[in-house]
C-alpha cells in the first residue's frame, strides 16, 4: 500500500514539474498526431528550359530531399533573380548569367557546361549528314540520356521530311546510328568508338560551321530554343586525343555541332542535401564536367552550401592558394 501510494506521489511531482517547465503548447505538440506526420512539401520552380526535360534531367532528386511528400509548383517569372532573393522561388534554371553575388540569397549550384551534342554513324553506314537518312526507309538514332532525346525531337522538326524515318530509342544495343549528348572527354563515346569505328554525322540546316546564326532556319530555331547555342568539336586536336576511332568526312577541323547552355540557381535555404543530389545525379549522367578547378569562387556568385561541399569534394573547387599564374584572372 505504502509502494503505491509513493508511486502515486512521484507521478505527481513529475506532472507538476512538467506543467512548469513546459508550456500546453509544447505538451500537446508531443502527443498530437501531426507531429508524427510530415507535412507535404511544395517546391517552387521557375524553368527556362522545357519543364518536361527539366523533370527528367534535373530535379528528380529534389523531390526527395525530405521525409514528405514533395509536388513541384511550375512559376512563371519576369526575373527570376528577383524571386530567388525574394524567397518567392525555391529553384531556378535560367540562361548563363554572370556575377550573382550581390544577391546573398540566391546559390549558384551549377552550369551544365560544354555538354556538346555528338551524332555518329557507323562506317557501314553511308550517312553523313542529317539529310541522308531520306535514303533509309528506318533508321534507329540511339540517345545517351533524355538531354539527347529533347535535343534530337528539337533537331528533326527542321528536317520534316525525315523525320517519319526515324525511330529515336534508349536502346544501345539496336542497330542504328547514335546521338549523344556529353562533356568530352566522354568514357561512353570513347568506348563506342573503340569497338566499333564511326564517323560524325552533321546537320547543315542549323549549322553549316560558324558561330553566328543566319537565315530563316536557324533564326527561327535559336530563337524557339534559347537553351541552345552553336558549338565546335576540334576533330584535329580532340577527336585524335580521346576518341582515335571517330572520323570525319572532308577536311573539316571542326565538327559543327551544337550544346546546351543553362545554369541552376537555388534559394539559400534549400535543402543542401537535394542540391547535392542533383549535382550528383548530373555528373553521373556525364552533362556536367568535373576538371574545372575554381579559385575563389565567390567573387562571381554565392555556391549553396550543398553545392560547394560537392565541388569541393570533386576538386571542382579548391582552398588551395591560387597560384601566382592565376593572378589577375
Amino acid at each position: 500500500m505504502f509502494g503505491t501510494l509513493l508511486s502515486l506521489l512521484l507521478i505527481a511531482v513529475a506532472i507538476i514539474y512538467l506543467r512548469q517547465r513546459l508550456s500546453y503548447a509544447d505538451i500537446s505538440k508531443v502527443f498530437n498526431e501531426d507531429f508524427y506526420i510530415a507535412k507535404p512539401v511544395t517546391i517552387n520552380v521557375y524553368s527556362g528550359i522545357r519543364q518536361e526535360l527539366a523533370e527528367t534531367l534535373i530535379l528528380p532528386a529534389a523531390k526527395a530531399y525530405v521525409d514528405a511528400p514533395a509536388e513541384y509548383r511550375w512559376l512563371p517569372s519576369d526575373n527570376p533573380f528577383d524571386d530567388l532573393e525574394a524567397g518567392k522561388l525555391d529553384i531556378a534554371i535560367v540562361r548563363r548569367v554572370g556575377r550573382t553575388a550581390s544577391r546573398p540569397n540566391v546559390g549558384f549550384v551549377g552550369n551544365v557546361m560544354d555538354s556538346t551534342l555528338m551524332l555518329m554513324s557507323p562506317n557501314q553506314y553511308d550517312i553523313h549528314d542529317l539529310m541522308d537518312i531520306a535514303n533509309f526507309t528506318n533508321v534507329n538514332i540511339k540517345v545517351n540520356n533524355p538531354a539527347a532525346r529533347q535535343v534530337v525531337t528539337d533537331i528533326l522538326k527542321v528536317y520534316p521530311e525525315i523525320a517519319k524515318n526515324v525511330n529515336i530509342t534508349d536502346n544501345l544495343n539496336a542497330t542504328g546510328i547514335y546521338a549523344f549528348i556529353v562533356v568530352h572527354p566522354s568514357t561512353e563515346i570513347a568506348e563506342l568508338v573503340k569497338n566499333e569505328p564511326m564517323h560524325i554525322v552533321t546537320f547543315n540546316r542549323l549549322n553549316k560551321g560558324d558561330y553566328f546564326i543566319k537565315g530563316v532556319t536557324e533564326e527561327t530555331f535559336f530563337n524557339e530554343h534559347r537553351f541552345y547555342e552553336k558549338a565546335t568539336f576540334d576533330m584535329y586536336r580532340n577527336s585524335v586525343k580521346y576518341y582515335p576511332g571517330l572520323s570525319m568526312r572532308g577536311k573539316l577541323l571542326y565538327y559543327p555541332t551544337l550544346k546546351y547552355k543553362y545554369t541552376i540557381f537555388a534559394h539559400m535555404k534549400f535543402s543542401a542535401p537535394a542540391v547535392k543530389r542533383i549535382l550528383h545525379a548530373l555528373m553521373k549522367k556525364g552533362i556536367m564536367g568535373e576538371t574545372e578547378v575554381g579559385y575563389d569562387p565567390d567573387r562571381l556568385v554565392n555556391t549553396h552550401p550543398g553545392a560547394r561541399e560537392v565541388y569541393l569534394e570533386k576538386r571542382i573547387y579548391t582552398d588551395e592558394p591560387r597560384p601566382l599564374i592565376w593572378q589577375g584572372f
